[in-house]
């Protein structure tokens, strides 16, 4: 039999058929799913290869650009993939390969490494300036004055939330004039995704055809930049350029992928409304009827310098006495298997790494007092403390959590081939959510690139916190051992050494219904 395998939302294989297992199928969920687009619920489009293609609408084009959306979403139309599309496929598969425990790839891979089934699926997103194109060819007024202005991130755009009084804190390089995402240009993202690099570049020019894409002055849409990832190869896959599993404490959404949900995890399920516009009036989007169904995409481009990386763990591991994987382990708060270091605090075990165990710990705050001062399991800077504290007193009723959907780009890291290290490498982070300045942004600014969160001496999340500012030095405590001082002393720039943003986007993911009608209407 070929090797087969059915891929989960970051790009690893799924544990077993358990995402499929966990969908909650009713009737009511069916025509949810139709609806919704395939990236966003229940695990994500598969992937092995993916494209994020930002394209700019002509502007005297844009009454042609919605009739080809409308067109795309038509009745027998499967240019963009549903979340019941990706289900039935992932159903066929199992069908297919009865017994198989993992997810999905092609009849002939190029590389000749692996076997693989057919797998490719697309969605669209918009950002504020691609709708403000759009919504003046549309007969329907899609209210875009409405929302808050300037408060909300996605009116702003990326570029400018970074910069404003409670910005995100990127340097200013990452939107720098004559960059893809510093020059104001972006109205829109493909998202194509797939088994291979063949099928999805196939789909991504297909796709674009449909939407009007040609080579002349009769082109609706024209290509602003590319973003091209690929998961890891061989024991590397599923992991990131660090070299640590990700992908692995996703939230399930209640009465949609819970069905078994680990009750060992309680908090790690969240309300819809916390993904999906149009379930919680007290959110602005909501009013808006043809947001229902949507959500809004967060895309971030995270250049990784891994030999900053290994020589800060090494750096750590020698004044501390300790080995570089457990100082690694303690920064991230897992062990590259995954591994979460609250159940294994000295060394790494693999019968801790997979789901559902490696989401099942203790939470960080002490059940007999009311903080955790002696933070010699999991630090309080480490990064899964800091973006997802697992603390009632932080997040009661989950409102910030995220979907993420990401990928890694580039080549592995090796130390022994310097040519290839001078090639770039990182993460493209996509999250969904159905309240930027609830999801993404709070977990970056209030938690990430706050210093005392969640308590002081935590400093900021060295994966992805920063200030913006070389100036703001921090202290970061790490315990090594229960009733010892913070030890070593480790002193970080407020400038991200580690991980440097390359641009990125805020964008709104509109549902089927929506394109079929608002979004296409003129």
């Amino acid at each position: 039999m070929p090797e087969a395998v059915l891929l989960a939302a970051s790009g690893q294989p799924s544990a077993g058929n358990a995402l499929l297992d966990s969908i909650v199928q009713n009737a009511a969920n069916k025509v949810l799913f139709t609806d919704v687009q395939g990236d966003i619920l229940a695990g994500g489009l598969p992937k092995k290869h993916e494209i994020f293609w930002f394209f700019t609408i002509h502007p005297n084009k844009a009454k042609s650009f919605c009739q080809n959306i409308g067109n795309a979403t038509g009745d027998g139309m499967l240019t963009f993939s549903s979340v019941q599309n990706i289900l039935d496929e992932r159903q066929k598969f199992r069908q297919t390969f009865p017994g198989v425990s993992d997810n999905v790839v092609t009849g002939a891979n190029p590389s000749g490494s692996r076997h693989w089934v057919p797998s490719v699926g697309a969605n669209i997103s918009f950002s504020f300036r691609g709708l403000k194109k759009m919504s003046a060819a549309l007969s329907t007024d899609l209210k875009l004055d409405h929302l808050p202005v300037p408060d909300d991130p996605f009116v702003s755009g990326m570029k400018r939330d970074s910069m404003s009084a409670d910005g995100l804190g990127d340097p200013p390089s990452a939107f720098a004039a004559g960059t893809p995402f510093g020059d104001d240009q972006i109205d829109g993202v493909l998202i194509v995704a797939g088994s291979n690099d063949l099928i999805v570049n196939a789909a991504l020019s297909g796709v674009m055809g449909i939407l009007g894409f040609t080579k002349d002055a009769n082109s609706t849409i024209a290509e602003v930049s590319r973003e091209t990832g690929n998961v890891r190869l061989q024991a590397n896959d599923g992991k990131e350029h660090f070299g640590f599993e990700d992908g692995i404490s996703q939230p399930a959404v209640k009465d949609i992928d819970d069905n078994g949900a680990d009750p060992e995890v309680p908090d790690n399920v969240i309300d819809r409304h916390v993904i999906l516009v149009g379930y919680d009036t007290r959110n602005i989007h909501a009013q808006q009827p043809w947001m229902k169904n949507g959500s809004f995409l967060c895309f971030r481009k995270l250049e990784q310098h891994v030999d900053k990386w290994n020589q800060a763990v090494v750096s750590i591991a020698e004044k501390a006495n300790e080995s570089p994987e457990r100082v690694g382990a303690k920064l991230m708060g897992r062990w590259p298997s995954g591994c979460p270091i609250m159940l294994s605090p000295r060394e790494n075990d693999n019968s801790l790494a997979r789901l559902p165990k490696s989401n099942r710990f203790p939470n960080f705050v002490k059940s007999d007092a009311g903080s955790n001062q002696d933070n010699s399991m999991c630090p309080l800077g480490a990064h899964i403390r800091k973006t997802n504290p697992r603390d009632r007193r932080f997040d009661p009723n989950g409102i910030h959590r995220i979907l993420r959907r990401g990928i890694p780009y580039g080549p592995d890291f090796d130390p022994e081939n310097s040519a290839n290290n001078a090639q770039k490498r990182g993460l493209l982070f996509a999250c969904y959510q159905s309240d930027l300045t609830q999801g993404f942004k709070f977990i970056q600014t209030r938690w990430a690139n706050a210093p005392k969160f969640p308590e002081p001496g935590a400093g900021l999340d060295l994966t992805i916190g920063q200030t913006g500012d070389e100036q703001d030095a921090f202290q970061m405590d790490i315990v090594f051992n229960p009733g010892q001082s913070p030890l070593p002393s480790n002193t970080f720039s407020g400038i991200n050494q580690f991980v440097e943003l390359k641009g990125g986007e805020y964008f709104f993911t509109p549902s089927f219904t929506a394109m079929r009608g608002a979004l296409s209407k003129v």
